[in-house]
């Protein structure tokens, strides 16, 4: 489980990166968005008690006729339900003191094109100037390119998971979350840091290690229902030889060799952490098969 902060907008446009962030991660924060209505609202006060300010009156025009605002307020009733469940939030002003606030210096010389890859309304870049500067942004910072949207994409990919349609069923989104959001999901993560690791040192496109986890995972669950099946066989022997008193020492003798094998032969196929993350691949399987 993980925490992620939105870096790339005010909202996420992607609908399969918001059903993906939703159901794999903790929490989704969002830069806070009433930066320039904070900014507007100073020029205004500036220019009602000094008088007139061309400069200034042109850029609360330009706030305040920016249509961003709605674009929010749309966005946000349409994922209310993430919302309403604290599955998305927006960071508040400024999460410590202002007086112990400390600002970070990564962005401070680049223009939002640069950082962003494209040009944005004024009312977002107002707004996005300052989320960048600031030090206390939790978890892990998400832009549209670099190694945490790499990772949150090769998990989507694991499942096949470009599902937009998701997105317009809210009681779908939060039934797959519920059955994500359960035990195996921190081995599950530490599985998609692995193959992405090895697939940055390779210099390959990490989305190819999706193949490779699926096919790992194929020979897991076809090795796992081998095992369960030994394990039932290895019962049945013994829950009948046990009828026969003379058949009895047999049976604790056949038991103990089997069970002997088949263990020394399973914790040398699998070790611990893969084997929960495989199974909470399982279960996600399953339920995406439900839906």
């Amino acid at each position: 489980m993980r925490e992620v902060t939105y870096n790339q907008g005010l909202l996420i446009e992607d609908p399969s990166l918001v059903v993906t962030l939703a159901v794999f991660c903790k929490k989704i924060w969002l830069p806070e968005a009433n930066t320039a209505e904070a900014v507007a609202d100073s020029f205004a006060a500036e220019i009602a008690a000094s008088g007139p300010w061309p400069r200034g009156e042109a850029i609360v025009k330009a706030i305040r006729s920016d249509d961003t605002p709605a674009r929010i307020q749309r966005w946000e009733e349409q994922h209310k339900h993430l919302f309403q469940g604290d599955v998305i939030k927006r960071l508040p002003r400024s999460f410590a003191p202002a007086e112990e606030h400390a600002h970070r210096e990564d962005f401070s010389e680049k223009s939002i094109e640069e950082v962003f890859g494209a040009e944005k309304p004024l009312y977002e870049r107002l707004a996005l100037r300052y989320h960048l500067m600031r030090a206390d942004l939790p978890g892990i910072e998400l832009f549209e390119s670099g190694a945490g949207k790499q990772r949150v994409d090769l998990a989507a990919a694991v499942f096949h998971l470009s599902l937009p349609k998701l997105n317009t069923d809210a009681q779908q989104v939060m039934e797959l979350r519920e059955a994500a959001q359960r035990a195996d999901i921190g081995q599950f993560w530490d599985m998609i840091d692995e193959q992405a690791a090895y697939g940055e040192a390779d210099g390959k496109p990490v989305l190819a290690r999706a193949e490779k986890i699926r096919t790992e995972f194929k020979k897991w669950k076809d090795d796992y229902f081998k095992f369960r099946g030994v394990m039932l066989g290895t019962g049945l022997l013994t829950t009948l030889c046990w009828y026969s008193s003379a058949w009895a020492p047999l049976a604790t003798f056949a038991a103990m060799a089997s069970l002997g094998e088949v263990n020394r032969w399973w914790v040398a196929r699998k070790e611990k952490e893969q084997h929960r993350a495989f199974k909470f691949i399982s279960r996600i399987d399953s339920k995406l098969d439900d839906l």
